[in-house]
């Protein structure tokens, strides 16, 4: 009975070691491009995520009280890879798993690095720095592509999927609009508004690295300019609001200060853009032009309306409504997309899957809403507060483009929420000085 225990605890150590050396690699895969494989481009965090992913399911100890998340998510994959079944046969196409693999991928990241969290391989305040780290990298990527060197080209077309979007990149300076470390402009700006509110929350929860941070929000703001995203604004505007929100409630002894800040910055922001209008900055100008352009063809019911009203009108039986046409159909329906979020996962899965994924959602909001105040050490309040804001502005940004099923925009956040909370369970556990109720996957 000794010798078992003795191997268990070797095994779990080493599985432990090789947490601490692959988790690292695995957030900053974040930045690098995608690997050629045949016809296939496939993501570097994805190859790494399916190394650690056996060692992840054979070391998880999941605490028995959130049994609600595992149960969902896997209702969700199964939801998923019925609709990519049978979705496709009913309309003569070919099935495919890609999608509950993709799924599979994105809840196998967040149990990865909960069990990191929760088994005290990693350090909270390590991956707040780790984070910092990735976001100074992915940042500086989307300068270096922007700004008209003899580099640009080169690291342009090692992070983009199609000639349409390296022509953006090879436009004069004021149309360009690269893909940043996220392999598409409006992605990009999705990742930058991460990074902002991160380094913003990170000031203010931790209140060290204040130098890095500022350099991050800085360089964040500049690759949504250099993206010309407009959602990556409204997300970067709604976060900063929120942050706020969040920020008096934590504190409320200090909500002048913070109010102080936030018209500060607003004003700041408000003065250099009215300055570059005045100025004829043509960057601004262009991007001025996009909102104004998007603003007509929302009044004409083009744009995003259109994607919305034809995607609905394939819900036309009790079955497309409940379990969606499939992600398999909609590809080979020419010229057709949907860069709504919520809209497409209705489209595509229906009602339960739409019901199971945002179920999801709304179930981590409440916990990391509830454990805001939580008595636990600042590294693991860093990563609560930010996962609950940005779970929250990413709805916000999945109205324009998506965060479920992007790699390079949901990945990250799923690593952090997944972090916080492993976390959490683990600080409050302690606290409590008590062993865990949970149940083993071995």
């Amino acid at each position: 009975m000794q010798d078992v225990k003795l191997r268990a605890s070797a095994s779990a150590s080493l599985t432990g070691r090789l947490h601490a050396w692959m988790l690292p690699a695995l957030m900053l895969s974040i930045a690098l491009p995608s690997i050629r494989v045949g016809h296939l481009d496939l993501p570097t965090t994805y190859i790494l995520l399916a190394t650690l992913l056996p060692f992840t399911f054979l070391s998880l100890s999941w605490p028995s009280r959130l049994w609600i998340l595992p149960t969902v998510a896997l209702c969700a994959v199964c939801e998923v890879a019925l609709s990519s079944v049978f979705g496709p046969l009913a309309f003569d196409a070919m099935p495919s798993l890609s999608e509950p693999l993709q799924y599979i991928a994105i809840f196998g990241t967040f149990a990865t690095w909960f069990t990191a969290l929760y088994q005290g391989w990693i350090n909270p305040g390590n991956v707040v720095r780790l984070i910092l780290c990735v976001a100074a990298l992915a940042m500086v990527l989307g300068i270096v592509q922007w700004l008209p060197t003899s580099w640009s080209h080169w690291f342009c077309s090692a992070y983009v999927y199609s000639d349409w979007q390296l022509s953006n990149c090879d436009a004069p300076f004021a149309f360009r609009r690269v893909p940043g470390a996220a392999h598409m402009a409006t992605a990009n700006g999705g990742l930058a508004a991460f990074f902002f509110i991160f380094a913003l929350l990170t000031t203010i929860v931790l209140q060290r690295w204040r130098i890095l941070c500022s350099v991050v929000m800085f360089l964040a703001i500049a690759n949504v300019i250099a993206s010309q995203s407009r959602m990556g604004c409204v997300t970067i505007a709604f976060g900063l609001v929120l942050t706020y929100i969040v920020a008096c409630h934590l504190r409320p002894k200090n909500s002048w200060r913070y109010t102080v800040i936030l018209v500060s910055m607003v004003a700041v922001l408000a003065g250099l853009l009215a300055w570059q209008l005045e100025s004829d900055n043509a960057v601004v100008l262009q991007m001025v032009y996009r909102w104004t352009t998007l603003s007509e063809q929302l009044r004409g019911g083009g744009n995003r309306l259109e994607q919305i009203f034809r995607g609905l009108s394939y819900l036309d039986s009790p079955y497309t409504f409940l379990f969606g046409i499939s992600s398999e159909v909609r590809q080979n329906i020419s010229g057709f997309w949907i860069e709504i979020e919520p809209v497409e996962v209705l489209v595509l899965y229906g009602a339960v899957g739409w019901l199971l994924q945002y179920g999801m959602v709304l179930y981590l909001l409440i916990y990391f809403c509830k454990r805001l105040r939580t008595d636990l050490d600042s590294g693991t309040q860093v990563l609560i507060v930010t996962a609950f804001v940005c779970l929250l502005s990413y709805q916000v940004f999945s109205i324009a483009y998506y965060f479920f099923r992007d790699v390079f925009v949901g990945t990250l956040p799923w690593m952090t929420m997944g972090a916080a909370m492993g976390a959490a369970e683990r600080g409050m556990t302690q606290n409590r000085c008590e062993d865990p109720v949970t149940f083993n996957i071995r």
